[in-house]
């Protein structure tokens, strides 16, 4: 088994005496690809058991995903304050149901 691990881990694994099997990786486009994996593992992970801990490793690769995507903390929380704005957050857990679903060219961005 083969998978992307927090950066420290290689040097945990080789302080309990054993060897990981360690490739560093460095092509942008494989370094989207292993943290959109991470992520969906993550994520499941905290499907299974919601805890802090697991919230945190789901954070931790949101976070990487926009390093590599060149965007800074603050772009984040400005690009999520101004969508809380104008379209709300998801606390009063509205459902909504599309009997005539909009067309895919009219502009109902709803995530």
């Amino acid at each position: 088994m083969k998978k992307l691990v927090r950066d420290l881990i290689p040097k945990l694994i080789r302080q309990s005496g054993r060897t990981p099997i360690v490739r560093q990786v460095t092509d942008l486009k494989e370094q989207k690809a292993v943290l959109f994996e991470k992520l969906d593992e993550e994520v499941q992970e905290l499907k299974d058991g919601v805890s802090v801990e697991e919230l945190c490793d789901v954070m931790e690769v949101l976070s990487t995903i926009a390093l590599v995507n060149g965007w800074t903390p603050g772009e984040i929380v400005a690009a999520g304050t101004r969508k809380r704005w104008e379209k709300g957050g998801f606390s009063e857990f509205f459902i909504c149901e599309f009997p005539n679903p909009p067309s895919p060219f009219e502009d109902a961005d709803d995530s």
